[in-house]
This record gives C-alpha cells, structure tokens and sequence, in this order.
C-alpha cells in the first residue's frame, strides 16, 4: 500500500476491497471505495462508515468510481450507512459510483433513495 497524506488513511485492505478515508478538515469525510464490495468486504465498510460518523463527520461522501462489483451485501452496507447517517440527523453523498453500482442501484430501485453525485 503506498503512503498517503496525512489528510488522509488508509482504512484497511479486505480481499478484493480498498477504502481510503481523506477528512477535509471541514466536517465532510470522503470514503473512497476501490474494488469488490461484497459478502467478504461489506463488514468493513460499513465499520468505516460508522466510525467516521463517530469521528464527527457531518458529511460523509462514499466515492464509488472504483467499485468493480457490488453484491447484495454491499448493497446492504451502503443502506446500513445510509441509515445511520439520517439518525444521526447529517449528510450522505454517493460519488460517481461505476457503471456497475450504478446498474444494482437502478435495478434495486434505489437510485431515489440515495444522493448520487456523477
């Protein structure tokens, strides 16, 4: 894994799955997702997604654009984060999420249920 900022870290490696977590020092946090998001990974984001919630994040952006596949796990997991942040009463923003995410999202119907940035 290559050094990254310190305005940024990197979260963990799980598989398939990389997410880096870059703070803007503005309150908005920015998961940038890269490769699989399925049964083996979807734990992982949705722990990343909780702590940044936990760290103060009062917008959280999941960058998707390098999100090879998404599975009903993952799925679950971006509803779970979703959920949490609404609660929580703050902002959750989906970036570019690839022809892929984009696809599920359409087929699930979930495309109005979330805030999609292209």
């Amino acid at each position: 894994m290559r050094a990254l900022p310190l305005s940024a870290r990197a979260v963990g490696y799980l598989r398939h799955m990389l997410i880096s977590v870059q703070d803007d020092g503005n309150a908005q946090t920015t998961l940038a997702v890269a490769g699989e998001l399925d049964v083996a990974t979807a734990l992982e984001l949705r722990g990343a997604g909780e702590q940044a919630l936990a760290d103060g994040a009062q917008s959280l952006v999941l960058d998707l654009s390098e999100v090879t596949f998404l599975d009903s796990s993952g799925l679950g997991a971006l509803i779970a984060i979703r959920n949490a942040v609404l609660e929580a009463g703050r902002v959750l923003q989906l970036r570019q999420p690839s022809a892929r995410v984009n696809k599920v999202l359409e087929l699930s119907g979930l495309t109005g249920v979330f805030d999609i940035q292209v």
